[in-house]
């Protein structure tokens, strides 16, 4: 009787009767959880068609203990291969903490997922993807991804580069986009590929994200439409993830031909951000296609090596229509000052970040009246004297 109401908790244990997810999923019903004790789980995971309901989804947790990790480093994963893979799965809910390390290919895919969400999960030491989604409506919040595209560490890759985290096209073939898929509160760092990237997506959003020292790009939209990109700290603390000796772009838009039905950007928001010693702020990079109704406020980039905003010429001509830069800010330091100097300036960027954010808000309040406030220049260059 419990279980039509508010479904049973099946227990998972690296010793136990059920000793992974994939053999607990294929008795999971709706409503149920499945609990993962504490250890460390070394088999490939493939959860097929496990489907919940609006009212009753299924839960995937650590248990109270913790100590939840998966370990692929004994498992030989070839291409994208993940660690965890989710495929057509729905009103499904897999919250941590959770680790997932040491993959010769992917961390986890969640691959036409609908209704999810994903939190607290940590995602490192992958070779390509920490974290690649495809769906409808999911909500990836609270998670840490770092260390990941390791096939491109130190930029030695001869067929480029994946991203750490995206959301793709449910099938790019057919060109099925994903849509209501929504990136927030994730931090995403130290990737031999791109940081976080939305690709072929509708009605996407990513907000108040941390994402720095990735590689050529730190977040990134290509073919996609009614994006929103807000509130999300970008940033570079040194040279290392520099691509041809210059910085990843912060904020980068793309129409790319690659796909097999390539879609114009269009009506993508950009605002309200923070970028941090990057290359160019917001930039543009197109094989063919248009860009439209791209608009951009009230975003702030400080000590970038490149413009604030850099938009090249449109692919094809006579067609982009309602774009809006407005009220962007681009605030550098004197060239005089040494690179020691910059980096022990970014370390203390790094433990006190309310400087920063506290210059933004500033910035944001006063954008309108055209004034830069004066305490926001004078305080960072007297900061960086006293380092």
């Amino acid at each position: 009787m419990c279980r039509a109401i508010c479904g049973v908790t099946i227990v998972v244990s690296p010793s136990g009767q059920i000793a992974n997810i994939t053999a607990a999923s294929k008795i999971a019903r709706p409503g149920d959880v499945i609990e993962l004790m504490a250890g460390t789980y070394t088999a490939k995971e493939q959860i097929y068609k496990l489907y919940g309901t609006r009212d009753m989804p299924i839960t995937i947790r650590a248990g109270a203990d913790g100590g939840v990790v998966f370990d692929g480093s004994s498992l030989t994963l070839s291409g994208s291969t993940p660690i965890l893979s989710f495929y057509q799965v729905g009103y499904l809910v897999v919250q941590g903490p959770i680790e997932i390390r040491s993959s010769s290919g992917n961390g986890m895919n969640v691959l036409n997922g609908t209704h999810m969400e994903i939190c607290n999960l940590t995602i490192h030491e992958t070779q390509k993807w920490a974290l690649a989604t495809s769906g409808v409506d999911i909500h990836i919040h609270h998670n840490e991804m770092y260390r990941c595209v390791l096939e491109n560490e130190d930029g030695k890759s001869t067929h480029g580069w994946s991203q750490c985290v995206a959301s793709w096209a449910i099938d790019s073939a057919a060109n099925t986009l994903s849509s209501g898929v929504l990136w927030e509160f994730n931090t995403i760092h130290d990737t031999w590929g791109e940081g976080l990237d939305l690709i072929q997506c509708d009605g996407c959003t990513a907000r108040d994200n941390t994402v720095y020292d990735s590689w050529s790009v730190l977040l990134y939209s290509d073919n996609v439409r009614n994006i929103l990109i807000e509130r999300n700290v970008l940033y570079c603390t040194s040279d290392e993830h520099n691509r041809n000796g210059n910085r990843p772009t912060i904020l980068l838009i793309g129409t790319e031909s690659w796909p097999t039905h390539p879609i114009p950007t269009v009506n993508l928001t950009i605002r309200n951000n923070l970028g941090i010693g990057g290359g160019n702020g917001i930039a543009y990079y197109g094989e063919e296609n248009y860009y439209s109704e791209i608009k951009a406020y009230y975003n702030t980039f400080w000590n970038t090596t490149g413009a604030g905003v850099y938009f090249p010429e449109n692919p094809t001509q006579g067609i982009s229509s309602g774009n809006e830069l407005r009220n962007n800010q681009r605030l550098a330091i004197h060239r005089r000052h040494s690179t020691n100097r910059l980096h022990r300036l970014h370390q203390h960027l790094l433990r006190h970040p309310e400087i920063l954010l506290q210059c933004h808000r500033d910035i944001l309040r006063t954008l309108h009246a055209g004034i830069i406030p004066k305490h926001i220049t004078t305080g960072i260059t007297g900061m960086l004297h006293s380092q």
